[in-house]
């Protein structure tokens, strides 16, 4: 798989996870000029915004997916999720910014992590 296959692949996992656990969809892929966000989800009255990063464990260069996460990427996805908050006129929403790393092997999903609150301010 290339990697924005293996990407949209990892965010339907991801996706299918979160339901799974109670929590509602209420975006997927949330793009404008002031950033992006791959899932956004309620869970109970809290807003939670869902970085997903998938890798290939049968990779030579493995690393953890949640590791890719760079102190750039955790600037921009706190200022996307204010964009989101104001945009939508939620600013009295509870929120947090969680990751779900996605590992894949060749016979498929290798393990599925939820980090919750991985970035913070």
């Amino acid at each position: 798989m290339d990697n924005i296959t293996t990407g949209k692949y990892g965010e339907n996992l991801a996706t299918e996870f979160l339901r799974k656990k109670g929590y509602r969809i209420l975006e997927r892929n949330f793009k404008k000029p002031w950033g992006e966000l791959d899932i956004i989800a309620e869970h109970g009255s809290d807003i939670i915004f869902i970085e997903v990063k998938t890798q290939n464990k049968d990779n030579r260069f493995f690393i953890k997916p949640e590791e890719n996460i760079t102190p750039f990427k955790k600037k921009q996805l706190i200022k996307s999720a204010g964009g989101y908050l104001a945009f939508k006129r939620r600013l009295d929403n509870k929120w947090r910014i969680d990751v779900i790393a996605v590992e894949l092997s060749v016979g498929g999903i290798s393990d599925i992590r939820h980090i919750e609150n991985a970035v913070t301010e």
